[in-house]
């Protein structure tokens, strides 16, 4: 199976199918692109995601901050 894609850092939310719950589970190191955790009940993968801005939000440009 393929790792579920995630962007909550630094415990992603994950419903485990043995446990019939939720639980909260910690990627171990720096949070980068493409780091993966594993449930250890259930074995399902999730890999995190950095997320990135859907659209320009009021004429903002996304980048270094060029005002204070």
């Amino acid at each position: 199976m393929a790792p579920k894609p995630t962007s909550d850092w630094p415990a992603p939310w994950h419903v485990c199918e043995t446990l019939g719950k939720g639980v909260a589970l910690r990627f171990r190191g720096a949070c980068r692109d493409g780091v993966t955790v594993e449930c250890k009940d259930c074995g399902q993968t999730l890999v995190y995601r950095k997320p990135r801005p859907g659209k320009v939000i009021h004429g903002q440009t996304v980048g270094p901050r060029d005002h204070f």
